[in-house]
This record gives C-alpha cells, structure tokens and sequence, in this order.
C-alpha cells in the first residue's frame, strides 16, 4: 500500500501539470482548485525520484520516502493518518474522472473501496449522478466509455450495471436492457428487488409491444418477444404478443399452438377468444371490416346498389338504416331510387316527417342484402358521415365492434 500511495503521490503532481494546461486552453471549471493548491505543496520530485522512491521501497529500504513533502512540514508518508491517504485518493480519483481518465479513476476506486467503504460509496454516488446528467444531455458517447471502464474493474457491480440499463434505454436499444436486468435477476439474493427489476422488465416489453402493433412490425415484434420467452416461457403477455404478430403475418398454426398454451389461464381468456377471433377472420370464416374512429363513435363505408359509396356512423340504437336528406337528393338524381312510404320518426327533438326508400342492394364489405329499406330524414349538424347505420342492417348478421382495433366483424346472415 505505501508503495502504491507513493506512486499516487507522484502521478498527482503530473495530473496536476496535466489540469492546470487543460484548464487554459479548454477553460472548464474550477472544481479541482482544492486538489491544484495541495499539489502545489509537493516538492519537485520528479518522475526518476518517484521510480527511484519505488524501487527502493521495493527493496524493504523505506526511509527514502521521508523526502516527499506533503505540507509544509516534512512528513513521512508512513506517517499520513489513514483519512488523508484515502482524501488524497478521493481527490485524485475526482481528477482523473475530470479529465476523462475512467481507466484511472474505475482502479483508484477499487482502491478507495479497500480503505473506506464509504468513501468509496459517495465518489461512486457522485460519478454516477454526472452519468445521469450526461444522459440528460445525450452525451452518450461520454457514458458508454465511461461505462466501458468502470464495469471493466467491477463487472458485477449492480449499481453500474442500472446505469448501463438507463444508458441502452436512451439510446432504444430496449431488448438489451431488459437481458441486463435479467441478469441482476439470477445474481440477486434480495427478493424485493427482483420483483422491482421484473416490473420494470414487463413495463419496457408492453411499452415496446404496443409501439411495434402501431406500427404494424410484426416481424420486429417476433424478434424481440422470442427470446425473452425464452427467459420467462409461461408468462402470458409474451405469449400473446407472439400470437397477435403471427396471426397479422397469416402463421395462423403457430399463433393457435402458442394460445393453446394459456386458453385455460381465467384472467387471459378475454385476450385469448379476441385473437382467436381476430385469427378466424383472417381466415375467412369471419370478415373484419376496417372501421373509422370518430370521437366515441365509428363510421363505416358502405355501397348501395353496387354503385354509391357512402359513410355511414354506427347506431346500434337505431332500430332501421338512415340517409341525411342532403345526400338523398344528390344521390337520386344519378339513381333510380323510388320513394316507398311516409314516416313519422320519433327523435330526441320530438315527431319528425320522413319517408323511406327501397334500394335493390345495400353492402358492407362483402355482406349485402337486397330489398334493403333505408329511411331518408334531415340530419341537421350531421357532418361528418351520411347518415346512420341502424339495426335493421346489423341484426341480419351476427357482429361484434372491436372498439380497441376499430373492427366491424360480421357473420353470414342468420
């Protein structure tokens, strides 16, 4: 230790040369002016003394080192209570950490780490609050050869290891982190914290998930639940995540043998029969047909008479189908359309005049009846569809509104 603390002396008075230059030319900050004026107390003893100091040091003749100075007094280095000896390390540290030396300043803190835990504890807590405010700034190439020092001396060291988690975060490398935190999880000892890590781990996973589903990256989406069933293989979400990718790919026998797995789990069966569902339609034995979102309402494009599209809002409420007025009287005058009967409706304003029409067919997506009565009525404020979709069309079939994926799923007719 005396050896090491006397080459520490030494490379202080260099590092300190070093910092005052840097300090000029690059103007940074004030924070090693406590470490500068205690180096300034050294004597010049050189780069051949200090090796010289070593050498006889290592030949059991300790009496050279005496001659370092220290303060302003000779004191033995021997003699330096052991505080000092693990400040001036603290401050060295600090100094290499400065001047972005972590080779140097990761070893000075194993050896900090020997002499005084906490000393050791707090260096590392401030060094590690300077990586998070890196991050903060995205200087990431800064953290990661920061990092790459520190986990090189202490490769287990867990406080490291989360920074790193933060750092691949940051820079969306979502898969890596969640494989750290899984290692933390298999060398850890404290069952608070393992929990703590795999909530975090299936936050990140379900956040990622539903990023690949907006965008539709389901193969992205495969590649990176695979192998994480491979560290969790009966957790649920997972397995579901590897279903909904390869049901939107058409992989529908690999999608049915990965929900057969969990079909018995109660709290899953809702997301079980959906994605069945959702399977079963891309197999034609339903047909989803894509809806459009508008506030707390859907609409649906439909076809009456082969001929003339038009944009219908679903009320499940509405006992028949209806046309705003506006877009009947630009429709009739491109169609044979005959008015069928007068109606009185009764709405929410009271009793309203209308009438209805028989069209020869009416569809939505590929289901169409024929004979088909819609009834044609002012819609006053109705803007942004041409009229409703009322019961008299959705009780022919067996439906369901997938309102989560704006689907329309409709049955042969009954």
């Amino acid at each position: 230790m005396k050896t090491k603390f006397t080459f520490y002396l030494s490379m202080l008075l260099v590092l300190s040369v070093a910092l005052n230059t840097y300090q000029f030319f690059a103007g940074i900050s004030n924070s090693a002016e406590s470490l500068t004026s205690f180096a300034n107390t050294l004597t010049d003893t050189g780069q051949d003394k200090s090796a010289a100091n070593r050498q006889t040091s290592d030949s059991g003749d300790d009496h050279e080192t005496d001659n370092i100075r220290v303060s302003m007094v000779e004191t033995p280095a021997t003699q330096i209570s052991g505080d000092d000896n693990v400040q001036l390390l603290v401050e060295t540290g600090q100094q290499f950490f400065n001047v972005r030396q972590f080779d140097n300043a990761a070893e000075l803190l194993n050896e900090i780490e020997l002499l005084s835990e906490a000393s050791a504890t707090q260096l590392k807590s401030h060094w590690i609050a300077q990586a998070y405010q890196w991050m903060d700034q995205k200087q990431f190439t800064l953290i990661s050869s920061m990092l790459d020092s520190f986990l090189a001396y202490s490769g287990n060291d867990e406080d490291w290891i989360v920074v790193k988690i933060n750092y691949y975060e940051a820079i969306d490398k979502k898969q890596a982190a969640i494989f750290l935190y899984y290692e933390l999880i298999r060398s850890s000892f404290d069952y608070e914290k393992e929990e703590m890590w795999l909530s975090q781990i299936h936050q990140i996973a379900e956040k990622q998930r539903r990023m690949f589903a907006h965008n539709g990256a389901w193969q992205e989406q495969i590649a990176f639940f695979e192998p994480l069933l491979m560290e969790e293989p009966n957790y649920p979400p997972y397995i579901l995540a590897l279903s909904q990718a390869f049901i939107q790919l058409q992989e529908f026998e690999i999608a049915s043998s990965y929900l057969d797995n969990i079909s018995h789990l109660t709290a899953y069966q809702g997301q079980v029969t959906k994605l069945k569902r959702q399977m079963h339609s891309s197999q034609s034995e339903l047909q989803a047909i894509k809806l459009e979102k508008l506030n707390e309402h859907f609409l649906v494009n439909a076809r009456i008479n082969n001929q003339f599209r038009t944009n219908l809002m679903i009320d499940t409420g509405a006992s028949i189908t209806v046309l705003s007025e506006s877009y009947f009287n630009a429709l009739k005058q491109n169609g044979n359309i005959q008015v069928n009967r007068q109606l009185e409706i009764n709405t929410a304003a009271g009793n309203q005049q209308a009438y209805s029409v028989i069209v020869d067919n009416f569809n939505i997506g590929e289901h169409q009846l024929e004979n088909f009565e819609i009834v044609v009525m002012e819609l006053p404020g109705f803007q942004h569809a041409d009229g409703l979709l009322g019961m008299n069309f959705l009780k022919q079939f067996k439906f369901e509104i997938d309102q989560e994926n704006s689907l329309l799923f409709l049955s042969e007719p009954r």
